[in-house]
């Protein structure tokens, strides 16, 4: 075990934000059933800042393309077990060519028996698991153990507060809903005059609200903020920034994406936007944990979608979104 009592494990989660904040689950697992083991996670380079911050991890390393790379990476590491989240072919050699020995990956794939990786499942029918549990099949895989507390959380860092506190206060905020209308095609969304009369409905309704998007979006929460002039945040912060400015909301609104997910991590009820499909289903993908509602057409309201990601969501009214934010904010 390379010194390490419980050993050094890897977990690799190497695509988004949504996906990244779930992978928080198995960290938190190995946590109570590998107490003594040090815990490395892989993520995208714009990532690794949010989670330095986080006391399940020891380590957070960015994700390098590249099989030369990748092996360097995991060698200096001197892993003794790699949990790949997300299956690629070349997490996979890399880790066999690093000497990892032990290691597992979701599902099947041909390269699995040929670099030593043992299959996993999530234990629940795969109609109705969760993403959490498919990592959590993963972990399990290796180190079989009680489920416990596995809702992804993520700790606002203690400097960044400051600046979001600064932030809200320089718009006349305190605590806000914060309406996020963007999801970068990666889900079924409703367009941006939809998002604009809920934000001008909360408004009438005497609610705080402060339309919040990441760098890119300007246009879009712009034109969300609209004739109801609601402040817009979020451009011109980090990751990490974001993530405490969130924390100091009062409820959060979004379809199925990587800032409603992170919004409920760092504790925030939530109300999620979901399209009825087998690819897009809440079941799957809303946030794990108590606190969050989800709004879903009927599915006889949305036929023949297929989860495509230019579904408008038209069947989900602006009334039901204010009537779901009134409730978890109760």
């Amino acid at each position: 075990m390379n010194g390490t009592p419980g050993g050094r494990i890897l977990v690799v989660r190497q695509d988004r934000l949504g996906d990244a904040v779930n992978a928080v689950a198995v960290l938190k697992y190995l946590r109570q059933n590998r107490p003594g083991a040090r815990l490395a996670l892989m993520v995208g380079p714009d990532l690794v800042p949010l989670f330095r911050c986080q006391p399940y991890v020891d380590d957070v390393i960015p994700f390098e393309h590249g099989l030369p790379r990748l092996v360097g990476t995991m060698a200096r590491g001197r892993f003794d077990a790699v949990m790949m989240l997300k299956p690629s072919k070349t997490v996979a050699w890399s880790a066999l060519l690093a000497g990892v020995r032990a290691k597992a990956g979701l599902g099947w794939r041909p390269y699995y028996p040929l670099t030593g990786f043992r299959s996993a499942y999530p234990r629940v029918a795969a109609d109705r698991a969760h993403e959490v549990d498919f990592d959590l099949a993963v972990a399990q895989a290796l180190h079989p153990g009680p489920i416990g507390d596995v809702v992804p959380e993520i700790r606002a860092d203690p400097s960044a507060l400051a600046a979001a506190e600064l932030v809200l206060a320089g718009s006349g905020l305190r605590r806000p809903i914060a309406v996020m209308p963007a999801n970068r095609g990666s889900s079924p969304n409703w367009p941006a005059s939809r998002y604009a009369e809920l934000v001008q409905g909360l408004k009438t309704g005497g609610r705080e609200v402060a339309v919040i998007g990441g760098p890119g979006e300007e246009p879009l929460l712009a034109e969300v903020s609209g004739p109801a002039g609601a402040p817009v945040l979020g451009p011109g912060l980090s990751i990490v920034q974001l993530a405490a400015l969130l924390s100091r909301c009062r409820a959060a609104v979004a379809s199925s994406t990587g800032t409603l997910h992170l919004a409920a991590a760092v504790g925030l009820p939530t109300v999620g936007l979901f399209c009825a499909a087998p690819v897009s289903r809440p079941q799957r993908w809303a946030p794990r944990g108590p606190g969050h509602l989800q709004l879903v057409p009927a599915q006889d309201r949305c036929p023949g979608c297929g989860g495509r990601r230019r579904c408008e969501l038209s069947a989900i009214t602006v009334a039901d979104a204010i009537n779901a934010i009134g409730s978890v904010t109760a």
